[in-house]
């Protein structure tokens, strides 16, 4: 904290009204209070953002597009992961929709600039590392879920199984030579 800076701002009833029925609407979509809790953080990253830059919801409002745009590059060069950008970007245009500032998708598409999502890149596991893991494994709960894995993998044509075929079949699996 710099300069007597709070990590929270001070919000008029108005902004808290504007910020509980975006939680409610966010909550009412998804109903997961994570996805409630990620919104509040992404604001919490753009009030961040609008102290540094020292600007307010009405100085957003002459120019939104570039000031998402600049938000996002403030968020990249902050070394935040591109999901993290992305989600924090349209949480941001979210508040500025329900202060009532104009954003169109299209306009919005062609001047705000978002990173790419990097894929993960790892190659799938197969059977046999599967069976190693688990073997080496000590947590009994862990290891029915990775022999549930090899199922998957590996029968994954079987559909719905009975509890004895599951057992057999895992069995099988399992202790292979």
């Amino acid at each position: 904290m710099m300069n007597g800076d709070r990590s929270e701002t001070i919000q008029t009833p108005i902004e808290d009204q504007i910020m509980e029925r975006l939680k409610e609407r966010i909550y009412r979509k998804s109903h997961s209070l994570n996805s409630v809790r990620l919104f509040d953080n992404s604001i919490k990253h753009f009030e961040r953002y609008m102290r540094e830059k020292e600007l307010s919801i009405p100085d957003i409002a002459k120019s939104p597009l570039q000031s998402v745009d600049d938000f996002s590059g403030w968020l990249d060069e902050n070394g935040y992961s591109p999901r993290t950008v992305i989600g924090d970007v349209f949480a941001a245009k979210r508040l500025l929709k329900a202060h009532g500032v104009k954003i169109t998708l299209e306009d919005f598409k062609e001047v705000v600039v978002l990173p790419k999502k990097r894929p993960f890149e790892d190659k799938k596991v197969d059977v046999k590392q599967i069976r190693r893991i688990v073997l080496a494994c000590n947590s009994s709960g862990l290891k029915l879920q990775l022999m549930v894995q090899v199922l998957h993998v590996k029968h994954h044509s079987y559909g719905v199984m009975t509890f004895q075929k599951i057992y057999l079949v895992l069995h099988q699996e399992m202790y292979k030579n």
